[in-house]
């Protein structure tokens, strides 16, 4: 008879020894996916800079081409309408590429929302990033973690 309670208990100690491994794994889960979205989301921010500094070069670029003087600077101005179109070209395949940082991003907001949704955070990432709270959703995922484990225990 104490064999068998001695295997029940031991039966026992197995599966909560799994739930604690998948509860860890979940746990590495959650936290890698954060911070996968965190980088993403800074990366995608840096390229809107460059999509940005591209524009403002190429807004400035059209305005002083426009000022000089076809006969003090032929040669020159050669040179300049060569790039002015090379730079066109660079300007729309960055907004095209500006278009599709812009879906990405989209998209790692909306990641962001259904990966915190589990763990009752509810601040846009836009806002995490500008607040720099990510204790909170750290110290959310805890929580969660502990309400599953609590779970598991009744």
């Amino acid at each position: 008879m104490a064999l068998l309670i001695h295997k029940g208990q031991l039966q026992e100690l197995l599966r909560f020894n799994k739930y604690s491994e998948t509860t860890d794994i979940s746990k590495i889960g959650c936290s890698k996916g954060f911070q996968t979205i965190k980088i993403l989301y800074e990366k995608t921010l840096t390229l809107n800079h460059h999509y940005a500094q591209v524009i403002t070069f190429n807004e400035v670029n059209n305005s002083s081409a426009d000022k000089k003087s076809l006969k003090e600077v032929e040669c020159i101005l050669d040179f300049t309408l060569g790039m002015h179109n090379d730079l066109n070209t660079m300007y729309f395949e960055t907004a095209f590429l500006q278009k599709r940082n812009t879906d990405v991003m989209l998209e790692l907001q909306k990641l962001f929302v259904d990966h915190t949704k589990p763990i009752k955070y509810h601040t846009a990432l836009e806002q995490l990033r500008n607040t720099d709270d990510w204790e909170s959703v750290r110290d959310n995922l805890c929580e969660y973690l502990k309400e599953l484990d609590n779970a598991y225990k009744r």
